[in-house]
């Protein structure tokens, strides 16, 4: 390597130990919130078309890089409260950085042989935490694979589920399904499956949204009444999911009795784990409510599962994106994805040296992408960093942080209001007090969440639920202090008082 590659590592090497201990420091401004003209002018937003010397080249770099860096918001801070993801955990983003500098494909075992491995081996314990608790379950049925986010893994699970349930569609598409294809997903389902339905040509309009109860769960008898009706209509419902933790409330779905409608009529029962679902690595642990129902009584009938999905790079503070689409019977997978592959990849013939159990684990035949990152290392890394029980302590200590912030709300019933009981990680609250009419209390809370942002000191987003504009706090980030959400809750009351 070059002198100048050096120091352009040593640099950044460098500005990544400064941008970490921002992270952490309560008094930084975690979003400039610039409007974006001025922002333009502020950056050299030009390509060049010839560097003169190596002093030019690092100027460049290192100025369009520190500047990205001090005009970006600060998610990873431990004031950021506004998506389902924050934190980084430094074991996690260490080894990004080496699956980088490896820079492999994991289209093949012979191009990524350990990665090849670890993905398997995460996989196999993924499915373990879902399915061990069903008689006929074995670790070798079921299957899974690594995947472009959440949303990329409920496409895979609607794609897989219609191959599956009509075989002959994967070959002559929709010339070999006679009815109209259904999904159903709750009002509260994430947005992914409407964009799934777009992509796989099923359409919006055979989306069918069922109406969710007073706790944002999905209503058991709206969804059999839904699907009653489309067999009525002469459609074909094949597909429902269930949310493990909806994006807006933090809401749990009545697994068990979705699965039992589902089962019911035929339809292959998914659900969307990407928020909670790594708490199944021992769900005995988390409660989520005040009568301490445990997290295991809550997920009964997550085991009937025909696909899960799953999110690392949010509760467990991997970077962004870490997701996982798993299968109960594997060879949906393989068998709805392979095909069309070209031998100069996916040779035809063995290689002397491997065996058929080798080859098998290609794992490239079964993903829709053939350049894939090695994203298993940064989770693996987190892994043997931390260990179960280290994971597990910093969902505790979440859990402990969204509690606290509870009471607090709770302790300041005159100026604050919970909009519906927690869930589990996620508060829909608003500020109240002298407010009584629903379009007052929406515009005084919007403005807050505006001059919060204007402000820089706290990220938070809002969510219209029901009606009602509310603030919604995620904490995912186990840095938080209580102190800081004593700071948080101040000053959103001392706006809320300004505004109003």
């Amino acid at each position: 390597m070059k002198v100048e590659g050096n120091e352009l590592l040593l640099w950044t090497y460098n500005t990544i130990l400064n941008y970490l201990e921002k992270l952490n420091d309560p008094l930084q401004k975690i979003n400039k919130n610039i409007p974006i003209q001025e922002l333009s002018d502020k950056l050299n937003l030009t390509l060049p078309r010839e560097v003169a010397n190596s002093g030019e080249a690092y100027t460049n770099f290192t100025e369009s890089m520190q500047t990205f860096l001090d005009y970006s918001v600060l998610s990873g801070h431990r004031h950021f409260y506004n998506q389902l993801y924050g934190e980084l955990e430094v074991s996690a983003l260490a080894a990004e950085f080496l699956s980088i500098l490896n820079n492999s494909s994991m289209a093949t075992y012979q191009m990524s042989p350990v990665a090849t491995l670890m993905e398997r081996k995460i996989i196999e314990r993924f499915a373990q935490m879902i399915w061990s608790h069903t008689p006929s379950f074995s670790s070798d049925s079921a299957d899974g694979l690594l995947v472009l986010g959440g949303s990329y893994a409920n496409m895979m699970a609607i794609l897989c589920a219609r191959n599956y349930l009509f075989p002959k569609f994967k070959d002559y598409g929709y010339s070999s399904v006679k009815n109209q294809l259904k999904i159903f997903v709750s009002e509260e389902a994430h947005y992914s499956f409407m964009r799934a339905a777009n992509t796989l040509g099923i359409g919006h309009k055979n989306v069918v949204i069922v109406e969710s109860d007073h706790l944002g769960k999905m209503k058991i008898e709206q969804l059999e009444k839904n699907i009653v009706k489309s067999i009525e209509d002469g459609d074909k419902p094949f597909f429902v999911a269930a949310t493990f933790g909806t994006t807006v409330t933090g809401s749990i779905d009545s697994f068990q009795e979705i699965y039992e409608v589902a089962n019911k009529y035929g339809l292959w029962f998914h659900i969307d784990g990407a928020f909670l679902g790594p708490l199944l690595l021992d769900p005995s642990r988390f409660f989520v409510d005040e009568v301490a129902t445990a997290l295991t009584a809550v997920t009964a009938g997550i085991e009937f599962a025909d696909s899960f999905s799953l999110d690392a790079h949010k509760m467990m503070g991997v970077p962004l994106t870490c997701s996982a689409i798993l299968f109960k019977r594997g060879e949906t997978l393989r068998e709805s994805i392979c095909g069309g592959e070209g031998d100069y990849l996916f040779h035809l013939h063995q290689d002397d040296h491997q065996d058929d159990h080798l080859n098998a684990t290609d794992i490239g035949k079964y993903s829709l992408q053939c350049g894939r990152k090695i994203d298993c290392l940064k989770l693996w890394g987190l892994w043997q960093y931390l260990g179960d029980e280290g994971i597990l302590k910093r969902f505790e200590n979440l859990f402990k942080l969204i509690k606290y912030a509870e009471e607090i709300i709770k302790q300041n019933s005159e100026d604050l209001e919970l909009v519906l009981p927690r869930q589990s990680l996620i508060l829909l609250f608003r500020y109240c007090r002298g407010l009584d009419k629903i379009n007052k209390i929406n515009d005084i809370n919007y403005s807050i969440h505006q001059k919060i942002i204007s402000r820089g000191d706290f990220m938070v987003n809002y969510a219209i639920w029901k009606g009602k504009l509310s603030l919604r706090l995620v904490i995912l980030n186990q840095n938080a202090s209580k102190e800081d959400l004593d700071n948080f809750f101040h000053l959103i009351m001392s706006i809320g008082k300004e505004v109003s």
